[in-house]
């Protein structure tokens, strides 16, 4: 929505690293270790027109989507340890 009322593109982004804690958040904040190696890849652009509808939104969500998913598996593939989203490792309590 926000890309939307600025007309700025929405640029996919995805984190990991190989040591890191997951803090138990509602957006399961991932704060890397000393020495840990991390990764940091981007897609490519979502542009939303000024002048899209209800159902383009919706489909410009999927495509965020979509994109964030791919991020993570390429994320996955690049980081030399085993790579986790946020949520597969020990919460902090």
């Amino acid at each position: 929505m926000l890309s939307h009322l600025t007309g700025l593109p929405i640029v996919p982004t995805c984190w990991d690293a190989s040591r890191k804690l997951v803090l138990n958040s509602w957006d399961k904040l991932m704060i890397p270790l000393p020495f840990s190696k991390a990764v940091f890849v981007f897609g490519e652009p979502i542009e939303v027109g000024a002048d899209a509808n209800h159902n383009v939104l919706q489909e410009k969500v999927l495509e965020v989507k979509t994109a964030l998913n791919r991020l993570s598996d390429r994320c996955a593939l690049e980081l030399p340890a085993k790579c986790s989203c946020p949520g597969d490792e020990p919460a902090l309590k």
